[in-house]
């Protein structure tokens, strides 16, 4: 019983501890994910446009790495699938992940 115990543990551990965000290339990305926190915040879907547009831009522009709005653009479809809180925790792992 205490190795199944054991196992869930790991499972979890490795599901939470495994997520890779990508290395931040520019100050534009923190923003960007701010600007998105903010839009997960107050469940505003024009909100959520503006930033994907945005990151769109700045990913043609060349100022976002391909990981970098891989990531970003995964986290605008989870907002836009409604689920708000997992997307502005996602955007805070990823500012997390890049800072210090």
């Amino acid at each position: 019983m205490a190795w199944r115990a054991a196992v869930v543990v790991i499972l979890i551990g490795s599901l939470i501890g495994c997520e890779r965000m990508p290395q931040m290339t520019s100050g534009e990305t923190m923003h960007l994910l701010t600007a998105l926190r903010t839009a997960c915040s107050v469940r505003s879907d024009e909100h959520l446009e503006a930033v994907r547009q945005k990151v769109d831009e700045s990913h043609q522009a060349g100022r976002l790495s391909d990981a970098e709005h891989d990531k970003i653009s995964e986290i605008i479809e989870t907002a836009a699938a409604g689920d708000w809180e997992a997307a502005e925790q996602a955007c805070f792992r990823f500012q997390k992940a890049n800072s210090g």
